[in-house]
């Protein structure tokens, strides 16, 4: 979860710009879905069983026998380890996708910076190869504006 934000935060603040903010997104979604993987892995689930004061309370004044009591123990104890099984099996699938979108989104980011930069270099070469534009010599200036009159230093 921790390398999800890392994660998210650099590709926010490096890969989404004017240019190419769509590319960018690739990766942030990813991250998010990370994070959301995460969060349902980690998400704490309560067990529905009884407390142990409502098992004092319902078996303490009993008429039924011990040999029901412990049937009745070994059911619940039956229905915990079952449910504890399917949510572990959750937590699993839940867990292994979030590496799953870990590695996709880490991977999308390293693609998007790689086409982010060939882009920006291509037009770094472009503006190197234009001529800069140079100011002509001969420009005409009308008399007495403040770009004929000399400069004085003081």
């Amino acid at each position: 979860m921790v390398a999800a934000g890392v994660l998210g935060s650099a590709t926010f603040s490096t890969l989404i710009d004017p240019t190419t903010w769509n590319l960018g997104l690739i990766p942030f979604a990813l991250t998010l879905a990370t994070v959301v993987a995460a969060t349902v892995s980690l998400w704490p689930v309560a067990i529905p069983q009884p407390t142990g004061r409502a098992l004092v309370d319902t078996w303490v004044d009993s008429v039924r026998g011990a040999e029901e009591l412990e049937d009745y123990l070994l059911e619940m104890k039956a229905v915990e380890i079952e449910f504890r099984d399917v949510s572990n099996q959750r937590r699993a699938r839940a867990t292994k996708a979030g590496f799953v979108l870990l590695i996709a989104a880490l991977s999308t980011a390293l693609i998007v910076a790689a086409l982010t930069a060939m882009i920006e270099g291509g037009n770094n070469e472009q503006e190197q190869r234009a001529p800069a534009p140079t100011r002509s010599t001969t420009e005409s200036r009308t008399p007495g504006t403040a770009s004929n009159l000399p400069i004085r230093s003081s």
